[in-house]
């Protein structure tokens, strides 16, 4: 890096602070014997012929240092003090790389900047699983610090950054360019940390339910903004512990992600499930149910038509949604669905063949699926 100049100097609370670099147009003062530092000093050669760089030389005002001055009490002057001398320079500073004391004081340094970054990427990832618990949007229209429509996470970034002195460092390097725009606080960083926050979950869930064995599989498909049809996939199990020989069951619904689908037909979607459970290398002999009584009642209440319908084989509507958090809800309403099971039949054989085209295709896919026998016995046990 030959022309840049750099000054070594610790935060104010004790952090080694990248060299900061002076303006190539700073003039070198000379010496007593009329010689200045040369900038052809911040690299050399290797046995290559490839030019490396010094980046543990530092110069400031006049004088050259050495990062040894922070790690090393070798009482050689360019890590004791400082050197202001410019004759034989070249072979001074290939004798002082290769000596022990220096190498060690080198990984110290290079220990210092890597435990920084350590901890900047801890923060983030913190930061990052907060807002994913809370359900809480990260970016906002900028991705700039100290703007008012950064969002979350950079706001975040912001607050962390008056009280820890983590950030607060990361937070001076990002605004005086330092850090040559290696901040992770941009969008890409941001989605590698979701995606190894996500597989990490996801394989957290799938052990769990793997450990159950037995499953049930809910699906659902509907159309992002980008008209993209997607399949969300939910799956069910229950866990049993024991602790202090207590027994303890707990029931699981666990969110798996969304595939993308090419079109509702019961084929594409069985293709689309059965590689997906490929793919997570889960059992297909271990699932136990195929969860589309929360189908039924959307698919009614999705139309005034199909509503109609309903209404005239069901004078008593009594038709509900399944609960997602009230078990005890859940119960009642399957019991509900169980005496009307006929009249619910019967309303969307008539859908079936009243309408054409999509919702007769979805009609269809819901009679076969309620007289199937396992869905009629589920009713019931």
């Amino acid at each position: 890096m030959a022309g840049n100049y750099y000054r070594l100097h610790l935060n104010d609370f004790g952090h080694v602070r990248s060299p900061e670099r002076i303006k190539e147009t700073e003039e070198h003062p000379k010496n007593v014997d009329n010689q200045s530092f040369s900038p052809v000093h911040y690299s050399y050669s290797l046995k290559n012929l490839e030019e490396a760089d010094r980046h543990w030389l530092v110069y400031s005002k006049s004088k050259l240092f050495c990062c040894c001055k922070l790690f090393s009490s070798s009482t050689v002057k360019i890590a004791k003090n400082s050197i202001s001398y410019w004759w034989h320079l070249t072979s001074y500073l290939e004798s002082q790389r290769k000596s022990t004391e220096h190498l060690n004081s080198h990984k110290k340094l290079l220990n210092t900047e890597s435990e920084h970054w350590k901890n900047v990427l801890e923060h983030l990832i913190a930061i990052i699983h907060f807002l994913g618990q809370h359900c809480l949007p990260l970016r906002g229209s900028t991705g700039t610090l100290f703007q008012p429509d950064n969002r979350n996470f950079l706001k975040l970034v912001e607050l962390f950054g008056k009280f820890d002195t983590v950030m607060m460092e990361h937070m001076h390097r990002a605004k005086q360019g330092e850090n040559k725009g290696h901040h992770y606080l941009g969008k890409e960083t941001k989605n590698q940390i979701i995606h190894l926050i996500r597989s990490s979950i996801t394989n957290n869930i799938l052990l769990m339910m793997k450990s159950a064995k037995y499953y049930s599989i809910i699906l659902d498909c509907t159309q992002d903004i980008s008209k993209v049809e997607q399949m969300t996939v939910l799956v069910r199990f229950v866990q049993e512990t024991r602790l202090h020989r207590v027994y303890d069951v707990q029931i699981w619904d666990h969110f798996l992600g969304f595939l993308p689908v090419p079109d509702s037909l019961c084929s594409t979607l069985m293709q689309v499930v059965l590689k997906f459970l490929e793919d997570k290398k889960i059992l297909l002999c271990n699932m136990r149910g195929q969860e589309r009584m929360k189908s039924l009642y959307v698919f009614f209440s999705s139309s005034v038509r199909h509503w109609d319908v309903l209404k005239k084989y069901l004078p008593n509507l009594s038709l509900k949604p399944l609960s997602d958090t009230r078990w005890e809800s859940s119960i009642d309403d399957l019991t509900l669905l169980r005496f009307q099971i006929g009249d619910v039949f019967d309303a969307l054989v008539q859908i079936s063949e009243k309408f054409n085209g999509m919702t007769a295709h979805e009609t269809t896919s819901l009679v076969n699926h309620i007289k199937n026998y396992t869905f009629l016995t589920s009713l019931v046990i």
